[in-house]
Formats: C-alpha cells, sequence, structure tokens
C-alpha cells in the first residue's frame, strides 16, 4: 500500500526518474515518427588524442560486429573513430554499447560523444507479389545524444548535454 501511494505521489508532483540520455533520443526518434521495431543505421562518435589509440580502439570495436572508419577529426588534433551498426534501436543494447564505448575511451584518454541516426519509417506498397514493405528514411533529420562536437564537420540536431573536454 505504501508503495502505491508513493508511486501516486511520483506521478502527481513530477518526481519521476528522467530518461538517460540514450531514452531521451529514443523518446525523440519515436515522436518524429521513427519506427523504433526497424534496424536503423546508427552512427557512434569515439575521439582519441592519437591515431595510434584509434587504430586500436577500431579493431575492439569491429570485434563487435561494427563497421569503422578512423580519420583526423574534422576540428583539433584528435582522431575520430567512426563506428555504425544497422540494428533495432533497443534501450538496453544502446546502453551497453554506450558503458563498452566509455570504458574503451576512458582507458587511453578518449572521448565517446554518442550516436545518432535518422528517423525510420515503413513505405508500404502494392508489388506484383502482394503489398511489400521496406525500411524508409523519412527525412534526413538525424537525433543524436549530444551537441554537436566542435570537432565535427555538420551540424547534427541533439539532445545530449554538451562535451565536458
Amino acid at each position: 500500500m505504501g508503495l502505491l501511494i508513493m508511486g501516486l505521489l511520483i506521478s502527481l508532483f513530477g518526481f519521476a526518474k528522467k530518461p538517460d540520455l540514450d531514452e531521451s533520443v529514443l523518446i525523440q526518434l519515436k515522436k518524429a515518427g521513427s519506427d523504433l521495431s526497424k534496424p536503423h543505421e546508427i552512427e557512434f562518435f569515439l575521439y582519441f588524442p592519437t591515431q595510434a589509440a584509434a587504430e586500436q580502439a577500431a579493431l575492439r570495436i569491429r570485434e563487435g560486429g561494427f563497421e569503422v572508419e578512423v580519420k583526423q577529426a574534422a576540428k583539433g588534433a584528435d582522431w575520430l573513430c567512426f563506428a555504425t551498426k544497422t540494428m533495432i534501436p533497443k534501450l538496453s543494447d544502446l546502453q551497453q554499447i554506450r558503458r563498452d564505448f566509455n570504458s574503451l575511451t576512458a582507458a587511453v584518454g578518449g572521448d565517446y560523444d554518442g550516436w545518432g541516426t535518422p528517423v525510420v519509417t515503413m513505405r508500404c506498397s502494392i508489388g506484383r507479389a502482394g503489398q511489400v514493405c521496406l525500411p524508409n528514411v523519412r527525412c534526413n533529420r538525424r537525433y543524436q545524444i549530444n551537441h554537436p562536437s566542435p570537432k565535427s564537420s555538420t551540424a547534427i540536431p541533439s539532445s545530449r548535454e554538451p562535451r565536458t573536454k
């Protein structure tokens, strides 16, 4: 009974837990019309102080099924480890990736700068064999979980807190 009353007070007075960064982006994606049950091409941004550190991290990231490209960051002296993975954007998976990437970057003085993805909807069309539904990118608007990095060459709409580095 006490838990029920506490639950009612929390919901009435707004003391509910705030969504974490990953959950906030998923909420934005859903509001934008993205079908979160469909695979999305998700981009992950990791920055490292040296090319050697970025290349070493890329090897480990590839083992997790990611496509990875290492290149000099658009601004500054850091190196970007740009990882992509097509996956269903499930909160628990994204939270685990965050923990893994935070551990990986912390070990070599790097910085995990979050993820972004375009809105994906289902487009249905009628073909000779009947109705066929294909994933369709509805718009070019991307959602990312932090402000665009000063090292990034493109601005991406975002909901994350600014980087502290």
